[in-house]
């Protein structure tokens, strides 16, 4: 029975230690060709030399050869044939690889002739000369500096401006769009005016015994986080759909970056009502947490046309 021949798969570089070469091929039929003793053997040449014997596996179900004995820039070719006690098989198929492993960096300069003036838009072309150095060979594997050349437009030159000042855009409810400059890290000593508006409630979402029945409202509880001494603070109260405000105004806080809670009272009786918290201080932070409204309940109300 004639041996089975090897098919070469491929010869790459071994892709976890790329400096070394992987050789796949597989044997089709062996498992059913025995007949002895069966043995695999790897043929390599360098640099188109002649093949000799590189390594020698007992066995008949190895794939893969590594070769680590490698060069820089050198063609080497994979040849493998299948041995038993009663003679070898004809090679496989050849396959060859080159790796390249130049660990040098390269370099590239601009080569400003002198005759040619050292200025954008001149009128002769610069060159990019990339420098193979003789102790990095370059991945081109030849052994002369190669060249890229710049064409100087002269007749359209333009100028790119490049904008480094960038910042964030802010936006708020009324569609407004607000830059901020990032060279600044405050309110630059201007108070800007920040508040939460509440949607409009009969609080009857909470309360069914709130449905057409006048309310009076005669606390609100603000709970927040004491970052800053001396925090102006002011909530205010609409019971006309945002058309007139009553605001309580108080300074709140020492600093000391607890929790906490103040109380705002009115007295202002109504249907529906609309609450806003502003804060406007130039220097501190404030940071508020949730907000409870007490109010009273009195009689129904009466629509008169």
């Amino acid at each position: 029975m004639p041996s089975p021949v090897p098919t070469m798969r491929w010869t790459q570089a071994h892709p976890e230690e790329p400096q070394h070469i992987l050789v796949h091929w597989t044997l089709d039929g062996v498992l059913n060709y025995v007949i002895g003793t069966e043995y695999l053997e790897v043929y390599r040449n360098v640099d188109g030399g002649a093949y000799a014997l590189h390594h020698t596996y007992s066995g008949h179900d190895e794939e893969y050869h590594y070769d680590y004995d490698i060069s820089n820039n050198v063609r080497y070719g994979y040849k493998v044939r299948f041995c038993d006690s009663s003679g070898c098989s004809n090679f496989s198929g050849a396959s060859l690889k080159t790796l390249f492993l130049d660990a040098d960096d390269d370099t590239i300069e601009l080569d400003e002739s002198t005759y040619d003036s050292p200025v954008i838009g001149d009128s002769t072309s610069d060159t990019i000369t990339m420098d193979e150095l003789a102790s990095g060979i370059g991945a081109a594997s030849d052994s002369a500096a190669d060249t890229m050349a710049l064409v100087d437009n002269v007749g359209a030159l333009s100028t790119l401006n490049l904008d480094i000042d960038y910042g964030y855009y802010l936006g708020d409810f009324l569609g407004n769009i607000y830059y901020e400059n990032y060279v600044y890290g405050s309110d630059n000593g201007t108070a800007i005016n920040a508040y939460w508006l509440s949607k409009e409630t009969d609080f009857s979402d909470i309360d069914d015994d709130a449905i057409s029945n006048f309310k009076t409202v005669y606390k609100a509880r603000l709970f927040y986080i004491d970052h800053t001494a001396g925090q102006t603070v002011t909530i205010s109260i609409s019971n006309d759909g945002g058309t007139t405000w009553t605001p309580i105004g108080r300074n709140l806080g020492t600093g000391d970056g607890t929790t906490k809670s103040a109380d705002f009272f009115f007295i202002k009786t109504g249907d529906t009502f609309q609450f806003k918290i502003e804060h406007d201080d130039t220097e501190g932070k404030f940071q508020w947490l949730n907000m409870e409204v007490f109010y009273s309940i009195g009689g129904p109300y009466f629509e008169i046309t």
